[in-house]
């Protein structure tokens, strides 16, 4: 019922995600440097020098529940659960930042972060090709951002960190959700996206709607994703009239009508 038309539903609002997707868009300004809100400023500064970031990727590194306002660890807790449970990030993520994070120690001292924060330089989006998502070399950084020679030491650094997340330096391609993230926190109707991605139906991970099998089960045999994705365009689009529409999906979720 709650899944979207051309995921077989009929797109019913489901409360619970739309709760879900609006704790996820406060999430969303914990991955970028700069805050974009007053309320992050203060969880940044509650946090010094560690950023809230390295709590999202970071699972063996513990803090304290003392050291957290309220709203931050139970946003905390709520993104592992949902990570988990709607698959919202890759193995070895690109917004994994590498400046004010418990696990590189120096990223929290201010000679090592600030050439690369001045730059707006953060997590490990920043520093991979935008094709092939191997980290740049230091000549290629250099280049790009203008940095000057003697962060060489902390590139190395930085280096050493990303192999222990991505061995051979090349990172996973960014979940739906990652993607979303890496464009910005800031842009109108991003709270409708995410709920558009926790609504998402993927035939790999989930198992078939109730009619689906019922349809199987009638036919005698087994119907491919293809044609279920023609079928639900079919059915969505069927009819400018209303009654039409209904008797359509009538017939597809065997309610009251039978072919």
């Amino acid at each position: 019922m709650t899944a979207a038309r051309s995921d077989g539903g009929l797109s019913f609002p489901d409360l619970t995600k739309y709760y879900q997707a609006t704790q996820l868009r406060t999430l969303a300004s914990w991955f970028t440097q700069r805050s974009y809100n007053k309320w992050t400023e203060i969880e940044k500064l509650w946090m010094a020098p560690v950023h809230p970031n390295h709590m999202l990727w970071n699972a063996e590194v513990k803090v304290g529940s003392t050291q957290l306002l309220g709203p931050m660890l139970h946003l905390s807790t709520l993104w592992r659960k949902l990570s988990r449970l709607y698959k919202l990030r890759s193995e070895s993520s690109l917004l994994t930042s590498f400046l004010y994070n418990l696990r590189l120690p120096a990223g929290l001292t201010h000679q090592m972060s600030y050439p690369w924060a001045t730059r707006n330089l953060f997590h490990f989006g920043h520093l991979v090709h935008p094709c092939t998502r191997r980290l740049l070399s230091f000549t290629e950084l250099q280049k790009k951002f203008d940095l000057p020679r003697q962060v060489f030491y902390g590139y190395l650094q930085i280096r050493h960190y990303a192999q222990s997340i991505a061995p051979n330096l090349q990172f996973s391609a960014p979940s739906p959700f990652e993607g979303l993230m890496l464009e910005g926190s800031t842009r109108r109707g991003l709270i409708s996206d995410i709920y558009r991605i926790l609504n998402s139906y993927n035939f790999t991970d989930h198992s078939k709607h109730p009619y689906m099998t019922r349809w199987e089960r009638f036919l005698g045999e087994e119907i491919p994703e293809s044609t279920w994705k023609t079928i639900w365009t079919q059915a969505a689009k069927s009819s400018l009239c209303t009654l039409y529409k209904e008797n359509a999906y009538k017939v597809l979720f065997f309610w009251y009508m039978t072919p």
